[in-house]
């Protein structure tokens, strides 16, 4: 794909020669030369540039509206090759403490799966788990090289994980 032919469509759609720039990450000076060189090789003006105004050609209307067709219908092709959604798909995990979970997460869950349904590997509900994470207790004897917490001795840290299924949503 010629990259001016997709600098001119930016341009047109931001009725800016600068703006089109700060889009595309390139300089103004750089657009305007740009899309002089693909007038050039047109053999046709496209646009009529002064430094107030922008206003496209009859014959630059015409060759935008269907660079935005020819534009989409390639967008299109490489998206269905490519196998590219705009929707999320797959499994969905999400770790968080028990109360931000059940305050915030699970009551979106449902209008989720219902707006993305996707491709989901097992039935629905799919078990989604919020879990509180602790960290491992940690020995402070000098002499155990391993760092675990003595066995004689349960560590008030050594919790057990709650857990909250939220399959019934």
């Amino acid at each position: 794909m010629d990259p001016d032919i997709v600098l001119f469509a930016e341009v047109v759609r931001t009725a800016s020669l600068s703006a089109a720039g700060r889009s595309l990450g390139i300089s103004p000076a750089m657009v305007s030369k740009r899309i002089a060189r693909l007038e050039a090789r047109l053999g046709v003006r496209l646009l009529n540039r002064t430094t107030r105004r922008l206003d496209l050609t009859a014959r630059g209307a015409a060759y935008h509206r269907d660079m935005v067709e020819i534009l989409a219908a390639i967008r299109d092709a490489e998206a269905r090759v490519s196998d590219r959604t705009d929707t999320p798909t797959g499994p969905l995990r999400v770790s968080a403490p028990t109360s931000f979970g059940r305050l915030h997460i699970a009551p979106h869950l449902k209008p989720f799966l219902d707006a993305y349904p996707g491709d989901r590997t097992r039935s629905r509900p799919v078990g989604w788990v919020l879990r509180r994470h602790r960290r491992p207790a940690r020995s402070r004897d000098p002499n155990r090289a391993s760092g675990a917490a003595k066995p004689d001795r349960p560590s008030p840290c050594r919790q057990p994980s709650r857990s909250v299924r939220c399959s019934e949503l």
